[in-house]
């Protein structure tokens, strides 16, 4: 689909409209069909899923946008066949594609870009949205307004974005403008440049192009992002990690999946939220997913010794030839080895969500084989994987509470060492030098490697004959020191406190254990950390309609670099 009108789906779009047919969001597992391009995520006991299109039998051969928010329960364990699906009424507009980012602390998330569906009841608004959850699987919409309007007038929505979020602001990085996703623009799909944030706490919007992406110029469509907490690994505003999808260019006025190039699997992307500074890191082996892919699904695990983190890949698209993916994959960190798990069952899809469960399991959402009409082998669309045993599942358990690596991924580490991986330079190993994964222990023999006998008979009778000699000592020299107090004993003079074992009566520092942010005295600039002796940037508009980035970016000497065409090309 190139354009909007070309495609033909306009006029299909208006005859749904025209006939008033209107989804049933939660059909029964029977006359379930398919659900995709939902935006999914974990708050408290439940999983969200907003927007999205949805196929059932009676609705006709056209899936048809879902007009709720839905909720699971995942504080009881279900089937894929009996989980009980709660619709919410959503007054806000009926997207597919949303960018969603979820405020843990108070209960909240956004949604945000994405498109409508056939374009039917778009507005030319492209508010924020905020649900508060009520802790019981329900909650309330509203429109969040931006503090920075005048950033966030000027931002164009977009569908097939990689987007995530760490404890404080919201990322959304590249993606397409279209006619559906944004009603301000007449031309053919557009890639759109750079990075987009949110800060959660201020409200603050932020918006950039090449200093402000950790692909520079390029621009990245449908690729995945994935936060890793700055707790596990060394580095202090924690990694976001950007997976897959394609390569264009903001000049590229024409969606074409085959003609672009790729982020390769095996050489993936991540860059700190803090220093908004980005690496790469070549995986180890010759093993990795395929590609071109786009479109597949993508979350993580942190072990419960915080020794490591494992990303579970599963599904999408090759752009190609269109063949859809139902392999899955573990990437395992600090080793940068991919393991690849057992297929899903099913067949391929594409356009899914997948999110962490029960510390444990993935909970895979939709996704289509190319066709919705096409009934999913899974129940409901919903598929569950479990990381500890590396299995697909129909059965959630929602005791699971602990993540506890798999025997195969434990394996890796056995004789793993920091030497096997080749890093790559700026300091990409010591980000992960904290994590110390342990290494299976090695099985102890009967037949070689033990230890005579007389040499455990000798070791025991020494040990003994040690300890009577070191005991000897110290009742000879607790004697001999009493006996030395009693001979001199110094007089205490009245007015002065006795002093205790050395230490000191001076005023002791209270001590106090500081996030990053609160650390070196350094500003904290809408939710990034400002290094010490560097101003804060001007960050450029996204690059549209031929629009040339200007503005000035103030260098840690104090000199403004100015940014235009010349700059750019530079």
């Amino acid at each position: 689909m190139s354009s909007f009108y070309s495609s033909g789906r306009f006029a299909l779009g208006c005859l749904i409209l025209a006939q008033g047919v209107r989804s049933d969001d939660v059909p029964t597992v029977e006359n379930f069909l398919r659900r995709s391009i939902g935006s999914a995520t974990l708050l408290g006991n439940y999983v969200y899923i907003d927007g999205g299109e949805i196929l059932h039998k009676g609705a006709g051969q056209q899936a048809l946008p879902v007009n709720s928010t839905l909720s699971i329960d995942m504080s009881e364990s279900w089937t894929t066949s009996d989980v009980v699906i709660r619709s919410i009424p959503k007054p806000g507009p009926h997207k597919g594609g949303t960018t969603v980012w979820t405020n843990e602390k108070d209960g909240e998330f956004y949604s945000w870009g994405g498109k409508w569906p056939y374009g039917i009841n778009m507005s030319s608004t492209t508010d924020l949205w905020k649900f508060k959850a009520d802790g019981k699987g329900g909650g309330e919409w509203s429109v969040q307004p931006p503090k920075s309007p005048n950033v966030f007038n000027e931002l164009h929505p977009t569908e097939n974005a990689a987007f995530t979020n760490n404890e404080d602001t919201g990322f959304h990085i590249g993606g397409w403008v279209t006619q559906w996703t944004d009603k301000r623009h007449k031309t053919d799909d557009q890639p759109v440049p750079g990075m987009i944030t949110f800060n959660m706490r201020t409200k603050e919007w932020q918006n950039g192009t090449v200093q402000f992406s950790p692909f520079g110029r390029d621009v990245a469509v449908g690729g995945s992002a994935h936060y890793i907490s700055r707790h596990t690994f060394n580095a202090p505003d924690g990694l976001v990690m950007v997976l897959g999808g394609s390569k264009t260019t903001a000049t590229s006025f024409k969606r074409d999946w085959d003609a672009m190039s790729f982020f390769d699997l095996d050489n993936p992307t991540f860059f700190d939220p803090g220093s908004m500074k980005s690496f790469t890191q070549k995986t180890v082996g010759k093993a990795f997913p395929p590609g071109p892919r786009a479109g597949f699904c993508l979350t993580g695990f942190r072990t419960a010794d915080f020794s490591g983190y494992d990303l579970f890949l599963y599904g999408g698209f090759r752009a190609s030839d269109g063949n859809k993916y139902n392999d899955a994959w573990v990437l395992t960190l600090p080793a940068f080895v991919w393991h690849r798990v057992d297929d899903a069952p099913g067949g391929g899809r594409e356009w899914l969500n997948c999110i962490k469960v029960g510390n444990g399991q993935v909970l895979s959402i939709g996704g289509t084989n190319g066709t919705f009409t096409n009934k999913d082998p899974a129940p409901n669309g919903l598929q569950l994987f479990d990381m500890s045993t590396l299995r697909w599942t129909d059965s959630y358990n929602a005791n699971d509470n602990t993540y506890e690596r798999a025997d195969a991924i434990k394996q890796i580490y056995t004789n793993w060492t920091w030497d096997d991986v080749d890093w790559s330079p700026d300091g990409v190993q010591e980000m992960f030098s904290n994590a110390a994964p342990s290494k299976t222990p090695e099985p102890s023999s009967d037949s070689q490697g033990s230890t005579p006998v007389g040499a455990i008979v000798g070791g025991v009778v020494g040990g003994v004959a040690a300890i009577a000699i070191i005991g000897f000592l110290v009742w000879f020299l607790l004697r001999r020191r009493r006996r030395n107090r009693h001979d001199s004993i110094p007089l205490q003079e009245p007015d002065s406190p006795a002093r205790g074992g050395g230490y000191s009566d001076a005023p002791q520092n209270n001590m106090k254990l500081m996030f990053p942010q609160e650390m070196g005295g350094n500003q904290v600039v809408d939710g990034y950390q400002e290094a010490p002796g560097v101003g804060k940037g001007s960050y450029a508009q996204q690059e549209l309609d031929g629009q040339a980035v200007t503005g000035s970016y103030e260098l840690q000497s104090g000199q403004t670099q100015q940014r235009g065409p010349a700059a750019e090309l530079a």
